[in-house]
């Protein structure tokens, strides 16, 4: 779907989403958590534009893309489920949960978190430029680089940690760093991440353990996701619906009620 981005009148940001596209209007109150996520994952599509509050003029692209990011892997964790990859997930179940909180951060802390993420964007550039480099000498493209450096206020103060999870995760709960863990573990060349394909009666791998249930997962950090991107625009959006969701998850477990706004 093409969109346009630029500020308006206001000096505010303003999203535009070119899209004739009509979507009727969903009820959320189900017990089956599968039609509740699929109903969450329409609803950033439904704006027609979104106006940023002042404090967010500077991230609100940011805002924008994370929350899209939470919603098509959510997305794309259902249909690895459906194939039958649920023991494969971790990976995509850990940028969920790092974009979420990336969200949370956002809110937290306004503009002010857009010069260091830039700082960050130059280091990173500047990490690939020297790794393109040792493995393609004579083609690197030095002036790309150059100019995608130049753009991103790169200071080389190396501020490595305004990308780190634990930076951040103090914005969120502790749901959070218990399911950034149980990704984790999964999503590297770990003990857990060979181990899971055992059975305990044939060594042979065989089958998946999982830890983390997908069905109920993904309707909890989609709905943290949108629930911290409706904050930051001006009028904010889907209040009923949030309210449904939230009322849904804290029906399927109680103990949510004291972690969800």
């Amino acid at each position: 779907m093409p969109r346009s981005i630029k500020p308006d009148q206001a000096g505010l940001c303003n999203i535009k989403l070119a899209s004739s596209r009509q979507i009727a209007d969903y009820d959320l109150r189900m017990d089956d958590l599968r039609p509740l996520t699929e109903r969450l994952m329409l609803l950033q599509d439904r704006l027609d534009a979104a106006y940023f509050r002042p404090r967010y003029k500077t991230v609100g692209r940011l805002a924008h893309g994370w929350t899209k990011r939470v919603s098509r892997g959510v997305g794309a964790i259902l249909a690895g489920v459906d194939a039958g990859y649920s023991g494969e997930l971790s990976p995509m179940g850990r940028s969920v949960v790092e974009h979420v909180v990336a969200l949370k951060w956002l809110v937290a802390e306004g503009d002010r978190i857009n010069s260091p993420l830039r700082t960050n964007y130059g280091l990173q550039i500047s990490k690939l430029g020297e790794a393109w480099r040792s493995a393609s000498a004579g083609s690197v493209d030095e002036a790309g680089l150059a100019a995608a450096i130049a753009s991103s206020e790169h200071d080389d103060h190396g501020r490595d940690h305004f990308q780190q999870f634990a930076h951040r995760v103090v914005h969120g709960n502790e749901e959070d760093l218990l399911m950034y863990n149980a990704t984790l573990m999964e999503s590297h060349a770990t003990y857990r991440s060979a181990a899971v394909y055992w059975s305990k009666k044939d060594p042979k791998p065989t089958a998946t353990e999982e830890w983390v249930n997908w069905e109920s997962f993904c309707p909890l950090y989609l709905y943290q996701g949108l629930r911290a991107y409706s904050g930051i625009l001006l009028a904010p959006p889907w209040k009923e619906e949030l309210a449904a969701a939230r009322a849904a998850l804290v029906a399927q477990d109680p103990s949510l009620d004291r972690i969800l706004d």
